[in-house]
């Protein structure tokens, strides 16, 4: 089976995304939203729920179940247009070619969670990390 998740909102996608580790309050563009997992740290490195920055920017997210993997389908004017990433592999597709993707993909709570470097690499974003604050900026630019 299929699920999609989608952002109903009349800006297309954000351009700015602040997440505080442990947190489960994001600010997508000025605005306050509830995170259904707060980001965390895993060996270094700060994982982000996958479904939350896909649907901020206006993009369409799909679980497929038979498969334990992640359709995202970009539509920004940078990054990669297509995404398939499977749970627990480190490597996915992006527009049609492997990539590798350290540390994979997980489930936590039923939310796939991808590292930032991950993000930052294939959606087109620029990533800042406060380590004072334990805050990770996205700036997403066209």
């Amino acid at each position: 089976s299929r699920r999609r998740h989608t952002r109903s909102s009349t800006v297309s996608w954000a351009r700015r995304c602040v997440y505080e580790t442990g947190n489960a309050v994001a600010t997508v563009d000025g605005k306050q939203e509830k995170l259904a997992i707060a980001p965390y740290i895993k060996n270094g490195r700060t994982m982000v729920p996958l479904r939350f920055v896909g649907t901020a920017l206006g993009s369409v997210v799909d679980w497929i179940a038979a498969e334990k993997s992640v359709l995202y389908t970009n539509s920004l004017p940078t990054g990669a247009r297509t995404i398939k990433l499977w749970i627990g592999k480190k490597v996915a597709l992006v527009d049609g070619k492997e990539v590798a993707i350290d540390p994979p993909p997980e489930l936590v709570k039923g939310n796939t969670c991808v590292g930032l470097s991950f993000v930052s690499t294939n959606f087109g974003a620029k990533i800042a990390y406060d380590s004072k604050t334990r805050t990770v900026t996205i700036n997403f630019e066209n």
